[in-house]
C-alpha cells in the first residue's frame, strides 16, 4: 500500500518520497487562523516579524495539529532570506499555497501575499520572499529544478510587478516562467477543479486573507519597513541590499488607490432562481444558535453556515415573532408561518442589487458580508462574518466601560476612517447612512475595529420594511449622529457620513454620550434649528488638531467638511501621533507607579520627548520593575543613546544591577551600542571591580559566555534533552535567565509540558517560580493554559515547599 505523506513534510525535507508515495495537500480553516491571530495579537505588538522561539510558541500547536513537520524546521525553511525572522502573514499565505486550490486561485494567493494591506500597492520584497519559497518547494519536489538566489528572485519579482501595474490582467496570464512552472508543480499534488471545491472553501480562504490583513493592520509595522526595502537600515538590522536583493523606490502613501469597482448584473431574477445567485444563501442551510442583539431594523443571531460561525441579521417586517425562534434549529413550521412575508417584486430586486454590492466588498475595517437569504416567501436575512468583539458603544458606555488611551483613540479613529474611505471610494459610491458607535465593532484587544450595518437603512427602505419604534425618527439614521441637512429632508451624501464621523471622534475622545438625556425631537431641534453641537470643554483636555478636525467634520455647510482622505492625511500624521503620545489626558490622576511604567513604555517606544516630559514631571529615574531593571537598563538594551544620555543627566544610577546581576553597561555591550557604552563609562560606570578597558572586555566576554550557556539551556529544554539540561546547570547556566520576551527556562518547560526538566529547574534555589514574561504570564499559567497537569503539580509543589521555608 502506498505511503501517505504531507506536502509540507515533503517540501521542508522531513520525508523522502518515491513514486509510490501519495502526497496529501495541507488543510486549513478560519478557526485555526483566528486562533493564530489572537495568539499573535496577545504577544508583543512591536515585534512584528517572529523570531524562531516566537514562531514555535505561536505556530507550534497549529503545525502539530495539521502536519508532522517540526516548527523549527518549518521556520528555517520559510526564512528564505536568512533574516532569522518570519512574519505571520507570510507563514499563512505560504501554507495556503500548499493547500488544495485551483491554479487560478493559487496564482491569486501568490499576488495577494504581497499586496500592501488596504491598498493595491505591490510589496516587492514580500513577493520576492514568496517566489523564493516557491522555488525551494519546487526544488524539493523535482531535483532537476535549479535553485535561485535572492537577487535572481527579486529580478523575477520586478518583472511581475511591472506586469501587475497593467490593470485588468488575470494573474495566470502574466506570471511568467519559471514561476508559473513552479506553481504547476504544486498543482500536480494539490490541484482541484473549481467545481470540486465547495463555496465554503473559497469563502473561508477569503476570510483567512482578510484576517491576515487585519493582523498586519493591528501590528502596525513601521511604514519604512512595510514597503519594498528599507531606505536605510538601523544599526544591527539586516540590510537586504547587502544580501544582493534589489531595492525599488517606495510609493507614496498619499497616492491612495481607488476603491473597488462593483460589478452588477443587468437583470436579477426574483423567482425561485434566486437560490442560484452567487450571494444567495438557503435559509434552511443556517443553524440558528442564539440571539446576540436586536435593533430598530433587525435581530442578530449567532448561527452556523457551512460549519462556519456567522452572524445573521434578520430584517424586521410584519412578522415580529422571529424572536420566538427556538435556539436549536430552523423549523419547517416557522418557515410556513413566514410564507407570506416579503416586499413586492421591484423592491426585492433593488434589495438584491444592494446585497450584490455588499458581498463584493473586501477591506480589513469593513465587516465581511457573505451573502443573504433572499427567497420569495422567506424573511430577508443578511449573513456576515461573526466578529470577535463588542461594539464601540458598549466599550465606551456599557457596564464594563473603558477609557481609551490616546494611542487607542488614534488607532481606532484611523481604522474607522480607512473603512469609510474604502466605501466612499468604491464605484458606485457606498454611503453608510447610519455611522455611529454601535455600528463599529472593536476586538477584545482594543487594537482593531470594523464598520458594520453600512447601507442597512438603504436596504430597509428598498425592502419596504417599517422600522420598529426604537427612537429612530426614520429609516435613515440615528438622531445624535445625523447631519442637520438630513434632518431637514435633504438626501444623504458622503458629507453626511463625515458629520457622523465627527460626532464619533468626539465620543471616542471624551467617553461621553452626545446629547445624553434628550429626546429625539429635542435633539433635532438643537442641532438643526439652533446649530448646537456636543460641547468641547477645557476638562476634556482635547488636542488642538483633534478639536479642529471635529469642528470641521460637523460644520453646518456640507461642502466645508473634509473628505475621509483629508481626514486620514491629518490623523496619520507622524507629528500628531507624537503630540498625542506626549499628551497625558489624566496626568494628575496617575500614581507614581503609573508614571514609572509610562516612562518605561516611552523608552521602549523611543519617545524621547515624552521621556523628557515625564522626568520633568518628577518620575523616579531609578525606578525598578519586577526584574529590578531600571529605565537606564531598558535604554541600553534598546540602543537609544539620546534617551540614555537624558537619563544619566537626570541622575540615573549607572551601576544599578537587575535581578540577574546585569548593569546598564553590560546591557549596552550586549546590544553592541558603542555610543551608550561611552556615555556610561564617562558617567562612572564599571563592570564589577574592573576599571581598565581590558577588564571591561573580559567582563563583556563573561557576560556573553553566561548568556550563551543560558540560551543553550533554553534550546535543550525545548528539545527535552534532560541530560544536556543537567550538564548546563552544573556548568553554571542561569536557571533564572530571561530571554527577550522575559521568558525563563521554567516558562519554556511549562509550555512544553516537560515535567522532569521542570522539576530539575525547581531544585535550584534562585529560581523565581512566579516570574512573569512580558505578557504577564507565569510558568504556572503557561502549564495551565497548555493543559500540562503534571507540570502544574511540579510547580505547585515547588511553591508549597518555598512557602514552608518562609
Amino acid at each position: 500500500m502506498a505511503e501517505c505523506v504531507n506536502l509540507l513534510d515533503l517540501v521542508v525535507g522531513e520525508v523522502d518520497a518515491d513514486e509510490r508515495t501519495r502526497i496529501l495537500p495541507q488543510n486549513i480553516d478560519i478557526a485555526s487562523v483566528k486562533k493564530l491571530r489572537s495568539t499573535r495579537e496577545a504577544s508583543n505588538k512591536e515585534d512584528v516579524p517572529m523570531i524562531e522561539s516566537t514562531f514555535v510558541t505561536i505556530c507550534g500547536d497549529f503545525l502539530h495539529e495539521h502536519t508532522s513537520a517540526k516548527p523549527e524546521i518549518v521556520f528555517r525553511f520559510m526564512d528564505v532570506f536568512d533574516e532569522d525572522e518570519v512574519t505571520m502573514r507570510f507563514f499563512v499565505f505560504a501554507y495556503l499555497i500548499l493547500c488544495e486550490n485551483t491554479p487560478e486561485y493559487r496564482a491569486h494567493l501568490l499576488l495577494s501575499s504581497a499586496k500592501l494591506p488596504q491598498s493595491d500597492i505591490m510589496d516587492v520584497t514580500s513577493l520576492g520572499r514568496m517566489i523564493l519559497f516557491l522555488n525551494l518547494c519546487a526544488c524539493r519536489i523535482d531535483v532537476n529544478i535549479e535553485r535561485v538566489d535572492p537577487e535572481t528572485a527579486m529580478q523575477m519579482t520586478e518583472k511581475i510587478v511591472l506586469q501587475d501595474s497593467q490593470n485588468g490582467v488575470e494573474p495566470l496570464k502574466f506570471i511568467q516562467e519559471p514561476v508559473s512552472g513552479w506553481l504547476n508543480l504544486l498543482n500536480r499534488f494539490a490541484e482541484k477543479d473549481e467545481n470540486d471545491l465547495d463555496r465554503r472553501v473559497f469563502v473561508e480562504r477569503d476570510l483567512i486573507a482578510l484576517e491576515m490583513e487585519r493582523l498586519e493592520t493591528t501590528l502596525k509595522r513601521d511604514e519604512s519597513q512595510s514597503l519594498i526595502v528599507q531606505e536605510s537600515s538601523p544599526e544591527g538590522e539586516v540590510d537586504l541590499d547587502s544580501l544582493g536583493v534589489l531595492s525599488t523606490p517606495r510609493k507614496s502613501f498619499t497616492d491612495r488607490p481607488r476603491g473597488p469597482v462593483i460589478q452588477l448584473r443587468k437583470t436579477l431574477s426574483v423567482s425561485r432562481m434566486e437560490l442560484d445567485l452567487p450571494f444567495s444563501i438557503d435559509i434552511k442551510s443556517l443553524k440558528w444558535n442564539k440571539i446576540i442583539g436586536s435593533g430598530a431594523f433587525a435581530t442578530v443571531w449567532n448561527a452556523e453556515w457551512l460549519h462556519m460561525p456567522v452572524a445573521v441579521k434578520v430584517l424586521h417586517g410584519e412578522m415580529h415573532n422571529l424572536g420566538a425562534m427556538d435556539d436549536v434549529a430552523w423549523s419547517e413550521r416557522r418557515t410556513s408561518e413566514l410564507a407570506d412575508y416579503g416586499p413586492d417584486e421591484n423592491s426585492r430586486r433593488d434589495f438584491l442589487r444592494e446585497i450584490e454590492v455588499l458581498t463584493q466588498l473586501r477591506h480589513p475595517n469593513v465587516l465581511l458580508c457573505m451573502g443573504a437569504c433572499v427567497s420569495v416567501g422567506k424573511p430577508l436575512c443578511i449573513v456576515t462574518e461573526l466578529y470577535n468583539g463588542g461594539s464601540l458603544h458598549e466599550l465606551l458606555h456599557g457596564p464594563n466601560k473603558k477609557e481609551l488611551e490616546v494611542e487607542q483613540f488614534l488607532d481606532l479613529s484611523v481604522e474607522v476612517a480607512r473603512g469609510m474611505l474604502y466605501l466612499h471610494s468604491s464605484t458606485p459610491t457606498i454611503l453608510h447612512r447610519d455611522l455611529k458607535a454601535s455600528n463599529i465593532l472593536v476586538d477584545k484587544h482594543l487594537s482593531h475595529c470594523v464598520i458594520c450595518d453600512f447601507g442597512l437603512s438603504r436596504l430597509v427602505e428598498l425592502g419596504n420594511i417599517n422600522p420598529s419604534v426604537h427612537g429612530a425618527p426614520d429609516a435613515r439614521g440615528t438622531p445624535y449622529t445625523m447631519a442637520p441637512e438630513v434632518m431637514d429632508g435633504a438626501p444623504y451624501t458622503t458629507a453626511a457620513d463625515v458629520y457622523s464621523f465627527g460626532v464619533i471622534l468626539w465620543e471616542l475622545w471624551t467617553g461621553d454620550i452626545p446629547f445624553d438625556g434628550l429626546q429625539p425631537i429635542q435633539l433635532m431641534f438643537k442641532v438643526y434649528a439652533e446649530g448646537e453641537r456636543p460641547p468641547i470643554t477645557p476638562e476634556h483636555n482635547m488636542h488642538a488638531a483633534i478639536e479642529s478636525l471635529i469642528v470641521r467634520c460637523w460644520d453646518e455647510m456640507p461642502s466645508a467638511r473634509p473628505t475621509f482622505e483629508q481626514i486620514l492625511d491629518e490623523l496619520e500624521s507622524e507629528s500628531l501621533r507624537k503630540d498625542l503620545v506626549a499628551l497625558s489626558k489624566k496626568k494628575s490622576a496617575l500614581t507614581p507607579a503609573d508614571k514609572s511604567h509610562l516612562l518605561m513604555a516611552a523608552i521602549q517606544s523611543g519617545a524621547h520627548e515624552q521621556v523628557q516630559e515625564l522626568l520633568k514631571d518628577g518620575v523616579e529615574v531609578n525606578f525598578m520593575d519586577y526584574d529590578k531593571r531600571t529605565p537606564l537598563h531598558l535604554a541600553a538594551a534598546e540602543r537609544n543613546a539620546d534617551i540614555a544620555r537624558c537619563l544619566v543627566e537626570a541622575g540615573a544610577d549607572v551601576n544599578s544591577r537587575d535581578r540577574w546581576g546585569s548593569t546598564p553597561l553590560q546591557d549596552a555591550y550586549l546590544s553592541n551600542s558603542e555610543t551608550i557604552v561611552k556615555i556610561l563609562l564617562e558617567a562612572g560606570a564599571t563592570a564589577g571591580n574592573m576599571s581598565t578597558h581590558d577588564d571591561v572586555n573580559s567582563g563583556q566576554k563573561a557576560v556573553e559566555d553566561l548568556e550563551s550557556r543560558s540560551m543553550d539551556l533554553m534550546r535543550a529544554i525545548f528539545r527535552r534533552d534532560i541530560d544536556k539540561v543537567r550538564n548546563l546547570l552544573r556548568e553554571g547556566a542561569d536557571p533564572s535567565f530571561a530571554d527577550y520576551d522575559n521568558r525563563t527556562p521554567l516558562h519554556l518547560a511549562a509550555s512544553e509540558g516537560a515535567a522532569e526538566i521542570g522539576a530539575l529547574i525547581c531544585l535550584h534555589g534562585n529560581v523565581d517560580l512566579d516570574a512573569r514574561d512580558r505578557w504577564g504570564s507565569t510558568p504556572l499559567m503557561d502549564a495551565q493554559r497548555s493543559g500540562h497537569t503534571e507540570m502544574q503539580l511540579v510547580i505547585e509543589v515547588a511553591k508549597a515547599k518555598r512557602d514552608l521555608r518562609k
